[in-house]
C-alpha cells in the first residue's frame, strides 16, 4: 500500500514538474550540450561541460537543476574517479542552493532536487556517508520549513463568480462596472495564487515523505550505542527538523 502511495505521489510530482519554466537562451545550450555527452554515453564530455553547468547555478537555478538530472545516470555509471570525485562535488553543490522564494519557481526547485537525491542514494558513498546523509538531512529541514502547518487547499475552479452573479452576466467580459472589473481581476489573481500554493504544499509533503524515509533508513546504519556516531545522529535530527516522534525512530533504530 505504502509503494502505491509512492507512486502516486511521484507521479503528481511529475505532472507538477511538466509546468516548468523554459529554459532562457544560455541555459538551452547547455543543457543542449549536455543530452549530446548523454546520448554518446561521453563521460569525458559532460565532465567538460561541468564548469558550464555550475555557472547556472546563479544565472538560472532551474535550468541547473534540469541540466544536472541528464548528467547523473552517465557520471553514475563511470567507474573512473574523476566522474566519481565530480559527482560527490556536484551532490554538495546542488544542496547547498536554497530553495527560491517564489512559489511558482519553487515548485520545479523542490520536485528537481528530489529527483536527484533520489539519484544519489544508489551511491554508496551517499548511501553510508555521513556528511551526505547530514546535507540530505538540512534539505529534508529546508523543505519542512516551508510547509504550512495544517495546510488545506484553496481556491476554486470559478473564480469570481459571486461577482459575475451580482452583475447578473455568465462572462467577464460583459462586466462593464470598473469596481466589478476590478474586483474580478484581483479574484482571479489571488484565485492563481492560492492554486500554486497548493501545488507547491503537495510537492513540500510528497517530498517530505519520501526523502524522511530513506533519510531515517540511512541513518539507521549507525548505531546509538557507538559514542562515534552521537554527533552525527544528533545533527541530523536537528539539521532534518525531526519531530521527537521520528527521533526516538530514529534511535530505536539504531539500538
Amino acid at each position: 500500500m505504502k509503494a502505491l502511495y509512492l507512486s502516486s505521489l511521484m507521479v503528481i510530482a511529475c505532472c507538477v514538474l511538466s509546468k516548468a519554466q523554459p529554459l532562457n537562451t544560455e541555459s538551452k545550450a547547455t543543457v543542449a550540450a549536455v543530452s549530446r555527452a548523454v546520448a554518446s554515453r561521453d563521460v569525458q564530455g559532460v565532465l567538460r561541460i561541468l564548469p558550464s553547468v555550475e555557472l547556472l547555478r546563479e544565472q538560472d537555478p532551474e535550468g541547473y537543476l534540469r541540466a544536472v538530472t541528464q548528467a547523473l545516470p552517465v557520471l553514475r555509471a563511470s567507474m573512473s574517479a574523476d566522474a566519481k570525485e565530480s559527482l560527490l562535488v556536484l551532490f554538495s553543490n546542488v544542496l547547498e542552493k536554497p530553495s527560491p522564494a517564489d512559489t511558482g519557481k519553487a515548485i520545479a526547485h523542490f520536485q528537481l532536487k528530489r529527483r536527484i537525491v533520489l539519484d544519489y542514494l544508489n551511491l554508496e558513498e551517499v548511501r553510508g556517508g555521513k556528511a551526505h546523509l547530514t546535507e540530505i538531512a538540512r534539505f529534508v529541514g529546508e523543505v519542512r520549513s516551508r510547509m504550512i502547518p495544517g495546510y488545506s487547499n484553496r481556491g476554486t475552479a470559478q473564480p469570481g463568480l459571486d461577482i459575475l452573479l451580482q452583475a447578473g452576466v455568465r462572462d467577464a467580459s460583459f462586466l462593464t462596472d470598473p469596481a466589478q472589473k476590478e474586483a474580478y481581476e484581483k479574484a482571479v489573481k489571488d484565485n492563481e495564487r492560492d492554486m500554486t500554493m497548493n501545488e507547491l504544499q503537495l510537492e513540500l509533503h510528497s517530498t517530505n515523505e519520501i526523502l524522511t524515509f530513506h533519510l531515517l533508513h540511512c541513518a539507521a546504519r549507525f548505531p546509538a550505542t557507538n559514542s562515534e556516531n552521537t554527533d552525527f545522529l544528533r545533527d541530523v535530527v536537528k539539521s532534518a527538523h525531526l519531530t521527537a516522534t521520528e527521533g526516538e525512530e530514529l534511535e530505536a533504530q539504531n539500538q
